[in-house]
């Protein structure tokens, strides 16, 4: 932003601070926040930190301006494989987002990862506010890349302590490294091979729920059932160069098969059901689209032979797979 702008923004953006930190201090007492039972002053906070977001970040462009170019960004970042592909990805491609403040040097230190941004750094209360904002906002689109929570992520900052007690659980749910020689957010290395399991389908809700996600609200454990899904559609479709059995995909978690197993049954489900439902809906797919006969879907299903795949779909559907596509046909 050049200082002419700069100075006038100045006087706004100190007023949003100074507003937004003292319904925080009302609101900081909340120990759980969560959309469902927001308090009154919870609203009012999340309306004010929208308003100062949009000044903060009013220089890069309209609202409207700002989430086309982040939904572009986080859609490029879906495409890869893995959270260290993503991230490489963002890196490349995020000055078309933040311009000048863009992500500017990924390295390692030791078992983390450090993702450092090139936000200026500006003393006091809104400063500090405006770089945990980025910092947030990165670490959760990479959670929701990954579809789960990054436990012994931090942030460094280069401000010294300077909000009410409290009011960092609202902004941030890590703690922060402070007087730092950089803006940086840090993530374990183990996170970074983790499979981007997200889909385009699924960016809709997750700009619908950012504001709370960057306030620590329902960023909760992660759908174990959906991971293992991603996983296993990506191997039947030939995206991935890994069988997707239950011992590589919970090497590709970085989970053992026990935990895995144990997080399934937690989500009433099992390895088997999950896979036989990602076949079953494939194998729908496929039948509606018409571009593959019932032998190619069979193979690509990991089925023995096709008269194998036709006993398990009309056990599951009391149909045959002819007859589905058959049925399917007639109601277009």
């Amino acid at each position: 932003m050049p200082p002419a702008q700069l100075d006038d923004a100045q006087e706004p953006l100190s007023q949003a601070s100074n507003r937004l930190l003292e319904i925080a201090r009302d609101t900081a007492r909340s120990a759980a926040l969560t959309e469902s039972d927001m308090p009154s002053q919870l609203s009012e906070f999340v309306q004010t930190y929208r308003e100062w977001i949009m000044i903060e970040r009013g220089a890069l462009g309209t609202q409207q301006e700002q989430v086309l170019h982040w939904q572009m960004l986080v859609h490029c970042m879906i495409s890869a494989a893995t959270v260290v592909e993503a991230v490489d990805l963002l890196i490349r491609f995020s000055p078309v987002v933040w311009g000048d403040r863009a992500p500017r040097e990924f390295r390692h230190e030791g078992d983390f990862a450090i993702l450092v941004l090139r936000e200026p750094f500006r003393p006091g209360s809104t400063g500090l506010i405006g770089a945990i904002w980025m910092l947030s906002l990165l670490l959760c689109a990479l959670e929701f890349l990954a579809d789960t929570r990054f436990s012994g992520a931090f942030g460094r900052v280069m401000h010294e302590p300077c909000l009410p007690d409290g009011v960092q659980h609202l902004l941030f749910d890590a703690p922060l490294e402070y007087h730092a020689n950089e803006l940086a957010l840090v993530i374990p290395s183990r996170h970074l091979r983790r499979p981007v399991v997200a889909r385009g389908a699924n960016l809709p809700d997750f700009f619908a729920r950012l504001m709370p996600l960057t306030l620590g609200a329902r960023r909760g454990r992660a759908d174990m059932r959906a991971m293992v899904s991603g996983l296993i559609r990506d191997d039947c479709q030939g995206t991935s160069e890994t069988l997707a059995d239950r011992a590589n995909v919970a090497a590709r978690l970085g989970l053992s098969e026990t935990t895995m197993r144990r997080r399934l049954q937690a989500e009433s489900t099992t390895f088997r059901a999950v896979k036989e439902a990602v076949h079953d809906a494939l194998a729908k797919e496929w039948l509606v689209a018409g571009y593959l006969s019932i032998e190619q879907i069979a193979a690509k299903l990991g089925y023995s032979d096709s008269f194998a795949f036709r006993r398990s779909f009309q056990r599951t559907n009391g149909c045959s797979p002819a007859a589905y596509r058959r049925r399917m046909k007639l109601q277009r």
